[in-house]
């Protein structure tokens, strides 16, 4: 029987866009700015982004630096590093940065943001520094993942006798439960240390096409295997970037399928209509709640180990041509009609 090992597909997609240069030191360029910096952001595409304020005054910056440390928090990875003058030098980590914004209200982080304006800075050189270690860290691991790859035949084979030192750990819980420890705003706050990051900074691109993601939620409503998710629960970070809870290393195109349907991006066929979200919630919603889907934990320390790990379980999956289908069809097709004879 063919098969297609997919490893291959899974690269990772690192660029780097031209520097975004103000001019003058204006509202109407600041907000021109930020215009376009949504703009990409919404784009859902990974990428570092550097943006040239050096024209600004500091206090103009301040709103560039919340949302790059604003942007890290709901995981879209976008690295937004600002230039200016005021961020050149040492800076000073202090416990309250990480306190204030990433378990205080608005209201505590507008306090901060309008407080001594030296303090502002160390925030702000904190914040760019660590953007800086982060995409330092992505590249490590861009380069760890595409030497892996470009081995690909070596690596297929050693998965076969790969053995984890960690021993990943299975268990079973409703799939409502791991969508919720992934996107629910609230745990993140009141929680973040059992919250779930779904889209750690090495993880591909969101990938899956629109048809990809209408036959995922599909496979739910029908009660289809949906595979299973990988979770690490060791990594501690409490600057920025992963957050301080697990970490989704495996199954992030399927929960973000999830959050698109959520979101109303596209529709499925149920009861022979096809339907949005919005129209089918209680249907929906009783589904994933029924769903069992098994969750593998691992307790990496690393993300050189976890490449590795996700290298060598994907490299032991198969993918089914069309030929395997089309043979697993027929044979069911043969069998209900035996049954039918019977």
């Amino acid at each position: 029987m063919k098969t297609n090992h997919y490893l291959g597909t899974l690269a990772l997609d690192i660029q780097e866009l031209p520097t975004i240069v103000a001019v003058g030191n204006n509202q109407k360029e600041q907000q021109r700015i930020m215009n376009e910096l949504e703009s990409l952001r919404n784009s859902r595409v990974m990428n570092v982004i550097r943006v040239d304020l050096q024209t600004f005054s500091f206090k103009k910056v301040i709103p560039f630096i919340e949302m790059s440390r604003m942007g890290m928090k709901k995981y879209s990875l976008n690295f937004i590093h600002v230039l200016h003058p005021e961020l050149e030098g040492e800076f000073e980590f202090q416990k309250s940065f990480y306190d204030i914004t990433e378990k205080g209200s608005m209201e505590a982080l507008n306090t901060l943001m309008n407080s001594d304006e030296e303090y502002v800075i160390q925030y702000a050189r904190w914040i760019q520094h660590t953007m800086r270690e982060k995409f330092v860290e992505l590249q490590q691991a861009n380069n760890k993942y595409a030497e892996l790859v470009s081995m690909k035949a070596d690596v297929v084979q050693e998965a076969e006798t790969w053995k984890d030192p960690h021993k990943l750990k299975s268990s079973q819980m409703e799939l409502s439960i791991l969508i919720d420890d992934a996107f629910n705003p609230v745990s993140k706050v009141l929680d973040p240390h059992m919250s779930l990051n779904p889209s750690p900074s090495f993880q591909r691109n969101l990938v899956w096409t629109t048809e990809m993601k209408r036959s995922f939620i599909d496979s739910i409503l029908k009660k289809l295997p949906i595979g299973a998710f990988y979770i690490n629960s060791k990594l501690d970070d409490l600057t920025l970037g992963e957050g301080c809870g697990k970490l989704l290393w495996d199954g992030k195109q399927r929960l973000h399928a999830i959050l698109s349907f959520y979101m109303d991006e596209f529709t499925v066929e149920y009861d022979g209509k096809e339907l949005y979200y919005s129209q089918m919630r209680k249907v929906f919603n009783a589904a994933i709640r029924q769903t069992l889907v098994t969750v593998m934990t691992s307790e990496y320390e690393t993300f050189e180990e976890i490449i590795e790990a996700y290298v060598m379980i994907n490299a032991k999956q198969v993918k089914h041509t069309d030929e395997d289908l089309e043979k697993a069809k027929a044979t069911l097709e043969q069998k209900q009609e035996e049954i039918y004879k019977l």
